[in-house]
């Protein structure tokens, strides 16, 4: 029981993690693309 929670907290956290990663990396793209075309 133990177990099965922390291994989702661990998912839950990698998950948090790589999707603040991403929308970053997607919003900083989508500003230089509006930079680029201004």
């Amino acid at each position: 029981m133990y177990g099965v929670f922390h291994l989702r907290n661990v998912l839950k956290f990698i998950i948090h993690r790589f999707n603040k990663a991403t929308i970053t990396r997607i919003v900083e793209k989508d500003y230089y693309q509006h930079n680029f075309y201004l």
